[in-house]
C-alpha cells in the first residue's frame, strides 16, 4: 500500500552484462540535497522495529542494497506504507513525519543518506510528542 505518497520513489535502474550487475538510483532535482551523513543498519532480527521517530527538518533517502523492509510512514493521521527491496525503487522522506521500518529479511542492509548532520534537537522519539507537534506546526 502506497497511499498517501508521504515517500516519492525513486526509480532504479539495473544493467546487466557477463561482468555482474550494475544498480544506478539517479536523484532527481525535486528530491536532491546535498547529502551530509550516510548510515546503513543491517543484522535486524525479523521481529524488530528500527526508526519509530521522526524528524522535524532532516529529509533521507532509504535504499535496500540487499534484502527488503517494510517503510512505514505517517503523518499521525494516514498511513504510508511500502516494501523496499533490493535492487527496487529508493524512497524519499521530506522532514515531518513518523517512520518505523520492520518485517527485516534476513541480510538486509538498508542504505540512507541524510541532508544534515545527526542533530538530537530533530528527533521526536515519542508518538505522543510527535502528535502534539504536528498539531502544533501545522496551524
Amino acid at each position: 500500500m502506497n497511499g498517501m505518497n508521504f515517500l516519492q520513489p525513486i526509480d532504479a535502474a539495473m544493467f546487466n552484462d557477463k561482468r555482474g550487475d550494475l544498480n544506478v538510483i539517479e536523484i532527481p532535482n525535486e528530491v536532491s540535497f546535498r547529502t551530509k551523513r550516510i548510515y546503513y543498519i543491517s543484522n535486524v532480527s525479523k521481529n524488530s522495529l528500527r526508526g519509530a521517530h521522526a524528524h522535524k527538518k532532516l529529509k533521507q533517502i532509504f535504499v535496500a542494497l540487499s534484502g527488503s523492509f517494510t517503510l512505514n510512514v505517517t503523518d499521525g493521521n494516514n498511513l504510508d506504507k511500502v516494501r523496499v527491496t533490493a535492487q527496487s525503487n529508493g524512497y524519499f522522506l521530506p522532514g515531518g513525519y513518523w517512520r518505523e521500518l520492520s518485517d527485516f529479511s534476513a541480510n538486509t542492509i538498508c542504505l540512507v543518506l541524510a541532508s544534515e548532520h545527526f542533530n538530537e534537537e530533530d528527533y521526536i522519539r515519542d508518538m505522543s510528542d510527535f502528535l502534539a507537534w504536528k498539531n502544533q506546526n501545522e496551524s
